[in-house]
């Protein structure tokens, strides 16, 4: 191995004690198994089994914690005792390399399209129509909500009695937990909404049931991420700023939990890759950089956006502790061994004439594979919907 890549595969220890011999981390996506009543086909198995060992952290991808917050009809679910034995196919499938297996926690909110189409109900904090969506999400009521927090600590109890080494509790990409955060979002004028104090209550309560969670337990070693986007800001609407997600960032690194993710995203490379994003604040500083220095070392950082070669992974380490790999991670699963091996300039960024190979998912080829489908979708060289025959 070139010596220059040294760091990325430096130890790390986490909060909780647990050791990580490398600094990438698989980052969530959505597989899109054929599925839609919570069992896992062999495909998606196949799937993690071919990319554990992207990175010491395998982070499988938006799992709900309620049949009326899926935000694909053939997204995972874990919101019964049955979903047990079928995701610990995945963990078992992700931990045959050594490496950890991350349950993501998720509920789409006003996002739950396919609950919609399921169930004909979604939800969101609060009354309003979204001029994107195609139907009317009702409100939570307050009984409703401490439900929903109840909800995730049920679904971290079933991921660690279905093998997995770790929760990541997904607070971005305008799903329910941004949802309270937001100021566009969030009109409540209870507990749960108001000053950015009352719209941190929500994250902060998921944070604590499912810390409770894994204390109740007895496993020390379930480690414990948040992932959230720094900002929320679409011109002249503004949900959130930097500045905010520095107060979130605060008190949730004072939860004491082991990492925080920041999920960047940029359809426009203004300064590099997404990891390396400005903000809204005209300061110059990256995003990453100044939640970086917030944390202090509280917990561990991790960083992800438009992370393709191993350069850019040894400069993602200025702006955080770890890094995760998602279009990379799809497209070149060996990357890391690789880049350990000293053949960095094999890594591909292209699928073409592999699909087989790499063991892509038809629902997930499906979603990735026209990137002006939708947004944040990254663009995957090789996809293309002459492939889709299904």
């Amino acid at each position: 191995m070139n010596k220059r890549y040294d760091p990325l595969f430096k130890d790390l220890t986490l909060n909780n004690g647990v050791i990580l011999h490398n600094r990438c981390a698989m980052a969530p996506m959505i597989v899109a198994g054929k599925s839609t009543d919570g069992t896992v086909d062999q495909e998606e198995v196949e799937y993690y089994r071919r990319r554990n060992r992207v990175g010491q952290l395998i982070i499988i991808g938006s799992c709900a914690v309620s049949k009326y917050g899926k935000a694909v009809t053939n997204e995972n679910h874990i919101f019964e005792d049955s979903n047990r034995k079928e995701l610990q196919k995945i963990s078992s499938a992700i931990k045959e390399s050594g490496n950890l297996a991350i349950m993501q926690l998720h509920f789409a909110g006003r996002e739950a399209a396919g609950s919609v189409k399921q169930y004909g109900k979604a939800y969101a904090p609060s009354k309003m129509d979204f001029p994107w969506l195609n139907y009317h999400p009702e409100e939570l009521t307050g009984e409703q909500v401490e439900a929903l927090i109840e909800a995730y600590g049920n679904a971290a109890r079933i991921s660690i009695e279905a093998g997995f080494d770790g929760i990541e509790i997904h607070g971005g990409n305008h799903y329910i937990i941004q949802q309270f955060l937001s100021a566009y979002s969030n009109r409540r004028e209870d507990q749960w909404g108001g000053c950015m104090e009352k719209r941190m209550a929500f994250p902060l309560a998921v944070v604590r049931r499912v810390k409770a969670v894994i204390a109740e337990s007895g496993k020390e070693k379930i480690i414990l991420g948040f992932r959230f986007c720094p900002e929320e800001i679409h011109g002249e609407n503004i949900g959130y700023t930097i500045k905010d997600s520095l107060e979130l960032v605060d008190r949730i690194a004072d939860e004491g939990i082991d990492y925080l993710h920041s999920s960047t995203f940029s359809n426009v490379l203004i300064n590099g890759p997404a990891y390396k994003r400005f903000g809204s604040d005209n300061s110059g500083i990256a995003l990453n950089a100044m939640i970086y220095e917030r944390i202090n070392k509280r917990c561990a950082f991790m960083v992800c956006g438009q992370i393709k070669t191993a350069e850019e992974m040894l400069d993602a380490l200025n702006y955080g502790d770890l890094f995760a790999l998602g279009t990379l991670a799809i497209t070149d699963p060996d990357c890391m061994d690789k880049i350990r091996e000293g053949r960095e300039f094999e890594i591909i960024n292209d699928v073409s004439g592999r699909e087989e190979e790499l063991c892509l998912t038809s629902g997930l080829y499906q979603q990735y594979a026209d990137v002006n489908d939708g947004p944040g979708l990254p663009p995957i060289k090789g996809i293309s919907r002459k492939w889709i025959n299904f």
